[in-house]
């Protein structure tokens, strides 16, 4: 199976510490900063935080007025 397209793999960023991320020959990919890996289920990526707290700062900054 082909992997995810480049310039798809570009633009996504680790959910836990903000780091780019690299497809592994595997098809998983891994956070070029903290190395978090995260897998692919039909070329679909799951980025989902590995910690309550990455969760919580995402949704804090969400709320916040800009």
């Amino acid at each position: 199976m082909a992997g995810l397209p480049v310039q798809f793999v570009e633009i996504l960023a680790c959910p836990d510490c903000g780091g780019s991320v690299a497809e592994l020959p595997t098809g998983e990919l891994r956070c070029t900063r903290c190395s978090h890996r995260f897998p692919v289920h039909d070329r679909i990526p799951h980025l989902l935080p590995t910690t309550p707290k990455a969760a919580e700062s995402e949704n804090t900054d969400a709320a916040r007025p800009r």
